[in-house]
């Protein structure tokens, strides 16, 4: 389910993106995306938990 999300993301965003751009860094763009995503959600909680 996650890897049909992330195919499914990294064609929407490989689509938008100029048709010169290689298709590694198409890929890239939407695990960076899922990173970034996952790390501010870590800090979130982390900060939550700390307040507690």
């Amino acid at each position: 389910m996650l890897r049909h999300n992330a195919d499914v993301i990294s064609n929407a965003l490989g689509q938008s993106l100029p048709a010169d751009k290689m298709a590694g860094q198409t890929l890239n763009w939407p695990l960076y995306g899922i990173l970034i995503l996952l790390l501010a959600l870590s800090w979130v909680v982390f900060i939550k938990f700390l307040k507690k």
